[in-house]
């Protein structure tokens, strides 16, 4: 504020003194220097790095506005990489170039702009990490206005590493470098890189721009390398300046992995025998192979044995195989990791003739549970092992021999009783004699061979009981519709069965038949017949086929009623006065001859005996029981809307398909509440009347 008064007076004196050099010297004491800075960063920013690849210019620049005259001097500085001072940049200084001009302010003569360049011609790697500083000297004092960082753009560089081996490992981890660190430092720092295994992009690792970190190690991971690394310019980060690839092989190594087949080899003398140690030869580096016999001596080619170690499989061919070769056989396989032995049980047999004159006779057991005792003779050759067993395999005949199951039976008893065999069916028998060999313990079988089969037996078993359930009786219009169930066919399903009924009635009896044979799946049936109406009759069913039949079975009583319903009790009425709800109770004990439950209803009739309505009003409501055993009875709620308040008796009738019966004697006088909301009506349109007349009188009046 001070400075520009000072040059507002200043402008007044000079005019007056025609240019008195005593206030310009005094406005150069008091005004000297800039009355405030403002550097103008334009890019780079003052205190950001300055690059520029080997051999460009680069340039920075700084601004200054000063209120008062241009400062004495304007400077850049540099300080090199390595030294502790720093060197001033004059005009003339090679290598570099300075620029600026000075802008007046249009209104004010004495604001002045001043903008100044600084350029490094031909950036030299010499230059780099050099600080470069912009200032000004006002009288001895140096002032900094903007400090740069000289860098030159450095691409990345990355080394090969060459072949790397490493041995699987789940619980360690691996960290490879391709970094060129002590050869070349990239600037700035690589921000793009890509790890590729094979020509294919690899996802399981870690890595940077240099830096490869396996965890853990898996035998997946061996393979060519390929690590990919680029940065970009500081002011462009669409320009790349260099890329860099580092290379490595990686072979990870582990022992011997098989998939491993079964350890236990059944083989019968005199043939050929494989034992298989694995599907494929599988370790890094690739396995040796050596087999030791069931005598621990080391095995060689030659007639009798042929080894095979190919990729596709591992296995000891024995030809000629006898008793002697039973026990236990080893495969070694081997590298520089690690070594891994597969134990293979081998057992040879010389397995037992057949079982002689296989036999049977039929035995029916109570309970629909069949079964056939079979017996035999021991065959004549025991054989190698000398423990034995025998197996009945059983066959389903009736369906082309279909495999049921195996029963086992002990060595010292020639006979067995076959149980959980179905009734009419027809089974056929194989018996085998087994070898077996047992465990130390005698306790658990190593292994088994069945010899040959015996001769074929084909036997049936007997039908068994018929057992039927009666699940209900019907009584229609001229038949009684009866239903029925099959609990047990006795083996013959529903294949020729016929059912019987009896009926016994109080003045006759008949028996009928019905032919279930014509549909085996029809459970139900009508028994037509000399019916007389209003008699009662008991029946009785039972089925036979062929072979046997079922015992009686009583399905019950059923009465033939009329045609017409009889008259109904007259109704019991209790009503709710608070909810306006009658509870009836109807009841009849002849429904006449009825089609079907829901036909049948009752109707009831709601008879005013109120003074007011007096015969007036009938009201019907048609009620559906609920029907069973030929006795109708009902509770319903119907809701008393319809009717006026008063007092009822009620009475009802029966209706069917035929007609409908005489209406019932009256139940017990009704008082059926009013409607409340009646009232509430009629009492609002009382009031609503008397206003009006008293509104009408005093209109009058006024006129």
């Amino acid at each position: 504020c001070i400075c520009d008064w000072f040059v507002t007076f200043c402008r007044i004196m000079y005019s007056v003194t025609k240019g008195n050099a005593v206030f310009i010297v005094l406005f150069f004491l008091v005004c000297t220097g800039p009355g405030s800075s403002d550097f103008s960063r334009t890019n780079p920013q003052s205190g950001d790095f300055v690059a520029c690849l080997s051999g460009e210019n680069a340039s920075m620049f700084c601004e200054v506005f000063t209120a008062g005259m241009v400062p004495q001097v304007i400077i850049w500085k540099m300080q090199l990489p390595g030294h502790s001072s720093f060197m001033q940049i004059n005009y003339d200084t090679e290598g570099f170039e300075l620029g600026g001009k000075i802008i007046y302010d249009p209104e004010y003569n004495f604001e002045i702009n001043l903008k100044t360049n600084f350029t490094v011609i031909g950036a030299s790697s010499m230059l780099d990490g050099a600080v470069i500083v912009c200032g000004y000297i006002d009288a001895t004092t140096f002032s900094e206005l903007a400090r740069f960082i000289f860098r030159i753009y450095e691409p990345p560089c990355l080394h090969d590493i060459g072949l790397i081996k490493a041995v699987e490992d789940t619980t360690q981890t691996m960290d490879l470098s391709c970094s060129c660190a002590y050869t070349c430092k990239p600037f700035p720092t690589p921000d793009e890189s890509l790890l590729q295994r094979n020509g294919i992009t690899f996802t399981d690792a870690a890595y940077n721009s240099s830096h490869v970190r396996l965890d853990p190690i898996k035998r997946s991971h061996s393979g060519n390398y390929t690590l990919t690394t680029s940065n970009h310019r500081l002011d462009d980060a669409e320009v790349k300046i260099g890329s860099s690839i580092g290379k490595f092989s990686l072979n990870v190594l582990y022992g011997p992995d098989i998939q491993e087949f079964s350890n236990i080899i059944s083989a019968r003398i005199d043939t050929v025998v494989v034992l298989l140690c694995g599907s494929e030869l599988i370790g890094n580096p690739v396995p040796t192979v050596v087999w030791r016999d069931n005598h621990d001596i080391l095995v060689q080619n030659n007639e009798k044995f042929t080894m095979n170690d190919s990729q596709s499989e591992i296995s000891l061919s024995i030809k000629q195989v006898d008793v002697g070769d039973t026990g236990q056989w080893k495969c070694y396989l081997s590298n520089e990791i690690a070594q891994r032995i597969v134990e293979i049980n081998l057992f040879v047999f010389d397995p037992p003739s057949m079982p002689l004159d296989l036999s049977s006779c039929e035995c029916n057991v109570t309970d629909s549970t069949e079964q056939i005792e079979l017996s035999w003779k021991p065959p004549q050759k025991q054989g190698v092992p000398s423990h034995m067993y025998y197996d009945i395999d059983i066959y389903l005949y009736e369906l082309g021999m279909q495999y049921l199951r195996t029963q086992r039976v002990i060595s010292n008893v020639t006979g067995v009783v076959v149980h959980e065999l179905e009734p009419a069916r027809t089974y056929t028998f194989k018996l085998f004699a087994v070898s077996v060999y047992l465990s130390e313990s005698g306790e658990g079988i190593l292994a088994e061979m069945r010899g040959k089969p015996s001769e074929t037996l084909t036997m049936s078993t007997v039908p068994g009981d018929i057992l039927l359930s009666c699940d209900g009786l019907e009584a229609e219009s001229g038949y009684v519709a009866v239903t029925w169930s099959v609990i047990s066919d006795g083996g013959l399903s529903l294949t020729g069965l016929t059912v019987q009924y009896t009926v016994y009635g109080s003045t006759h009896n008949f028996v009928d038949t019905y032919n279930s044979a014509k549909d085996p799946l029809v459970t139900r049936f009508e028994a037509h017949g000399s019916f007389i109406t209003g008699e009662s009759y008991t029946f009785r069913i039972f089925a036979k086929n062929a072979h046997v039949s079922s015992d009686p079975v009583q399905c019950g009583v059923v009465a033939i009623l009329e045609g017409i319903p009889v008259v109904p009790d007259p109704p019991v009425v209790y009503v709710n006065a608070s909810e306006r709800i009658a509870e009836m109770q109807l009841r009849t004990s002849a429904t006449g001859t009825i089609h079907k439950p829901h036909s049948f209803a009752f109707e009831v009739k709601a008879n005013s005996i109120d003074h007011e309505h007096n015969g007036s009003l009938i009201v019907y409501l048609y009620l559906r029981p609920n029907y069973s055993d030929g006795e109708v009875e009902t509770v319903m709620q119907p809701l008393m809307s319809e009717l006026p308040g008063g007092i009822y008796l009620f009475s009802a009738r029966a209706i069917n398909d035929f007609g409908s019966s005489g209406y019932s004697g009256n139940s017990n006088p009704v008082n059926v509440p009013d409607n409340p909301g009646n009232e509430t009506v009629n009492g609002s349109c009382s009031r609503l009347s008397y206003h009006l007349i008293l509104l009408l009188a005093v209109t009058f009046l006024s006129l």
